[in-house]
């Protein structure tokens, strides 16, 4: 026969508070469990767990205990005890999905809720095999499929109010949590109530209970557990309001520490704000002065009270800019931009300052409150910058006159700067010539490349100053004279980083000085050729007169001396009137030889010193050899007159002053000007360097002042027994010079 079982309202209402309250402790605990350090956090998800799954099962135990059947029920407390367990595993299986750091997303839900659902139904017919009774236990299949579906989707739902708890604002949502575990306990009993409507209870009074440890089922049991749970569930709820106390107190002290940093802080920038060194205010949207610090009133004049609430423009701006003031505070208020410039602001008393300002808006949550504006003022840089660009206009003006530019050159990189008027000297155009030291050696002229790099590179060796002239090829192919000096820059280690002087253009220069020359050398030449005409013209008019007539005396006497007879010693004084009188003509005529201009054999400096020395020495038993060093060129006359004049000179004094073996002479074509050595093996004497004592004979002397008029040097070396030595060194004439030009 068919059981028809009751149920007690009481019991009835009591399991539901009871699954009510379990769900709306357990979406607590779980709104927390993010918030707790791993630790904690695993203790809370044991509680949260036991206090749930006790719940779920007090519910299905008190109402299994509201339902009345008409024959004895007992309940054996193995099952019961098993079905606790798969309650709190439920429970624990629902909380560690939730409780899990991060975003729990919908699939680990649907997953979840699959296992966590059946669970729940299994605690409930494993309660429901606990029943001790008379009679056989079955189920409607299509109730018992209704009470799984209710269980899966009360537990996704359960899950889903977990996760949302747990990221939600307490405060916000502390209405909905009671709802949520109303709402949330009804489903389990929903649950629970739709399985009891699957069971099917039919007598069978042959049907023998095995004896075991049982429950036997009364009202009051149900009274006990539902006060049970409900203690459970008040102790659980207030352990967790005292965590709660706990952490609001710990958050309360944090906030109350948070917020004296703060004060500090805010304190700090107030104090930053007055001391910063650039002057800074604070505006609304509508260009009206907030806050201004002390560099702001020291640099326009308003104190904080006089500028609050008034427009920036209205105090700052000048009435010739009002235009630029209102289109800064256009872009910076209403299109959100930033503004950097440098212009002219008013202080309080009129005077016009240049500054630098940045305008920049203030935005908040996206929201723009204000903006604040920096002044930096740059007065001085400007009078220094205005004050720089005249002195580099006038330094530009000096070097264009003078015809000088300036230089540097990095010995690191070879990098090298010219000023303008270096670029006008080299002949480019400083906007489309880079200008490094491989374009700078093609620039030299070839045959001054070697000695310019050289010097440069010997200034920077030995760390000196160095100074040269050279030429320069410009891009046209003109070729220019530049005079260039430089000195080294050391850096910290004493090694030159760089070379710095400057380049001046002496093309003109040297034109004038050529010019100049060669006007001199015109001078000269006409001025020697004149001596020259009226030395030939005495030597002619001598050899006419006075030695014409010295002759016939020397005659006379020879013709008188053949005829006198008379004592031995009178005629032995005439022989040597008669040979005195001949020597002083020989020597008459040698003295009139020297003033007419010398003959150079066609003009063969060479062969004329050869003829010379011959005719000199001939009959004197004096040995003579005569060397020519280099290539012989032609010289300017006047330096050919000068080299035969010493020689001539030198070897007469070899003659007669010397009592030499040998005499050699040498005559040398060198690089930068003629050399003649006269060398002989004599007597040799003391040297005087103002040749003034040697009995009288002006020869030395002579020898020197005709050195000195065309720029040449005499040097004589001698010592007594061993020889003298007579030295000429005459530079070329210009003209005569090779095409390379002195260096300095």
């Amino acid at each position: 026969m068919r059981l028809t079982g009751s149920y007690s309202p009481l019991l009835v209402f009591l399991s539901v508070v009871v699954a009510s309250a379990a769900s709306y402790t357990a979406l607590n605990i779980a709104g927390r469990l993010s918030s707790f350090t791993r630790r904690a956090r695993l203790g809370w998800l044991l509680g949260a767990s036991l206090a749930l799954g006790v719940g779920i099962w007090s519910m299905h135990f008190i109402g299994m205990l509201a339902y009345h059947l008409p024959i004895p029920v007992t309940y054996g407390v193995r099952l019961v005890l098993l079905s606790v367990l798969v309650a709190i595993a439920a429970s624990g299986l629902a909380l560690v999905v939730v409780g899990r750091p991060g975003t729990v997303g919908f699939g680990a839900l649907t997953v979840a809720a699959l296992c966590m659902g059946p669970a729940i139904a299994g605690m409930h017919y494993v309660g429901m095999a606990a029943m001790r009774m008379q009679a056989r236990l079955s189920y409607r299949p299509d109730l018992v499929v209704a009470s799984i579906c209710i269980a899966i989707g009360a537990s996704f739902v359960a899950l889903w109010l977990f996760r949302g708890f747990r990221v939600a604002n307490p405060l916000r949502w502390a209405g909905w949590r009671v709802v949520s575990g109303v709402v949330m306990g009804g489903a389990i009993a929903g649950m629970h109530y739709t399985a009891m409507a699957a069971a099917r209870f039919t007598t069978d009074p042959g049907m023998v209970v095995a004896p075991a440890w049982e429950l036997s089922p009364s009202f009051g049991l149900g009274i006990a557990v539902a006060a049970g749970t409900l203690l459970i569930l008040g102790l659980t709820r207030t352990a967790e309001l005292q965590r709660v106390n706990q952490s609001l107190q710990v958050e309360i002290a944090e906030r109350r520490r948070t917020e004296a940093e703060l004060r500090e802080r805010t304190a700090q920038l107030n104090e930053l704000f007055n001391q910063a060194p650039e002057a800074i205010v604070l505006l609304t949207t509508h260009d009206e002065v907030l806050r201004v610090n002390r560099e702001f009133s020291r640099v326009f004049g308003y104190a904080a009270a006089e500028a609050m609430g008034k427009s920036i423009n209205d105090l700052v701006v000048p009435a010739d800019l009002n235009s630029e003031g209102r289109e800064f505070t256009a872009r910076a208020t209403e299109r959100g931009e930033r503004v950097e410039a440098e212009t002219i602001r008013r202080t309080k008393d009129g005077k016009r300052v240049h500054v630098s300002l940045v305008a920049s808006p203030v935005v908040v949550a996206g929201t723009q409150i204000g903006e604040y504006v920096i002044y930096r003022d740059i007065t001085d840089r400007k009078l220094l910058e205005n004050e720089l660009r005249r002195s580099e206009a006038y330094l530009a003006a000096g070097q264009r006159l003078s015809h000088t530019g300036s230089w540097a050159r990095s010995v690191a990189t070879g990098d090298i700067y010219w000023s303008k008027e270096a670029f006008r000297i080299f002949g480019l155009d400083p906007a489309t010539s880079p200008i490094r030291g491989e374009l700078l050696r093609h620039l030299w002229h070839p045959d001054d490349r070697d000695f310019a790099e050289e010097t440069i590179a010997a200034a920077v060796r030995e760390k000196r100053r160095f100074e040269m002239g050279a030429r320069i090829v410009r891009p046209d192919g003109s070729i220019r004279y530049v005079h260039t000096l430089g000195r080294p820059v050391l850096g910290e280690a004493g090694d030159v980083v760089e070379l710095m002087g400057v380049v001046m253009d002496v093309t003109e220069r040297k034109r004038a000085e050529r010019a100049l020359r060669r006007a001199r050398e015109r001078a000269l030449a006409a001025h020697f050729a004149a001596v020259l005409d009226e030395r030939t013209r005495l030597a002619r008019e001598i050899h006419d007169t006075l030695l014409q007539g010295f002759t016939g005396v020397a005659l006379n006497l020879v013709a008188t001396t053949s005829r006198v007879s008379g004592p031995p010693e009178v005629i032995a004084t005439l022989h040597d009137l008669v040979t005195l009188s001949q020597k002083t003509l020989e020597d008459a005529r040698q003295a009139v030889w020297d003033m007419r201009s010398p003959s150079l054999a066609g003009g063969d400096l060479a062969a004329a010193l050869r003829t010379t020395a011959e005719d000199r020495l001939h009959g004197t038993g004096v040995a003579c050899e005569l060397g020519i060093e280099g290539t012989p060129r032609p010289l300017d006359p006047e330096v050919e007159a000068t080299v035969f004049r010493v020689a001539q000179e030198s070897i007469t004094n070899v003659v007669k002053h010397a009592a030499a073996q040998r005499v050699q002479i040498k005559l040398g074509y060198h690089v930068r000007g003629v050399r003649l050595s006269v060398l002989d093996d004599g007597r040799g004497f003391a040297v005087d360097p103002d040749f003034h004592t040697y009995g009288g004979h002006w020869g030395l002397l002579g020898m020197r002042e005709r050195a000195n008029q065309i720029r040449g040097r005499l040097l004589v070396r001698s010592k007594l027994g061993r020889g003298t030595e007579i030295v000429l060194l005459i530079p070329y004439a210009p003209r005569y010079q090779s095409t390379k030009p002195a260096r300095t």
